[in-house]
């Protein structure tokens, strides 16, 4: 068996043995709520939605499907976790096509976890001369590990401290196209 084949056997053993958080309908109510919120806050300022690939990809396709307003999507390709279970250093594999200068920008992301690829996102906005930048982030980890001052702006769940998965959120590179959040077996 390769390496790849066993990779997979080991995800679906953790899936059949995980406790579900959260199912497909109580994330799309999460995100009506973080879509009614951004309604009022940016729906008049033609902002740039920006998907943090790849785990940020199906909370971003969910939640600007429910946004009605003029909006632009792009995408930034920041990951310390490289289909690992640890955090690395910040590896960047694609920046932004639009012109943030002067923009509202909305960093679309599936966790905040300790932050440390979100705080490089968002100084990377500044630094492109970013009016604003806003967070939503579909889950929000409950712990005190997180970078002081680095915070979501929109939160659609929180889950406890154990690692996640599911709706964008990968175990060893599988099982983001789970359509519900699930936590490893303790």
């Amino acid at each position: 068996m390769s390496n790849f084949e066993s990779l997979a056997v080991e995800a679906q053993n953790i899936l059949d043995s995980a406790d579900l958080l959260y199912n497909h309908q109580q994330i799309d109510a999460a995100l009506d709520e973080v879509a009614d919120q951004l309604t009022a806050a940016l729906g008049e300022q033609t902002p740039v939605l920006m998907c943090v690939m790849n785990g940020g990809l199906m909370t971003f396709s969910t939640l600007v499907s429910k946004l009605h307003f003029p909006l632009q999507m792009d995408y930034i390709h920041a990951t310390r976790y490289r289909d690992s279970t640890e955090g690395k250093e910040v590896k960047w594999l694609a920046e932004p096509r639009y012109d943030l200068k002067g923009r509202h920008v909305v960093i679309v992301d599936d966790i905040l976890d300790e932050g440390v690829t979100l705080e490089a996102i968002i100084q990377y906005c500044k630094e492109a001369g970013a009016e604003s930048v806003s967070t939503v982030m579909l889950v929000h980890k409950q712990h005190d590990r997180c970078i002081t001052g680095v915070k979501a702006d929109y939160v659609g769940l929180n889950v406890p401290d154990r690692y996640v998965f599911g709706f964008g959120m990968d175990y060893k590179g599988f099982l983001r196209n789970i359509p519900a959040i699930y936590a490893v077996s303790d």
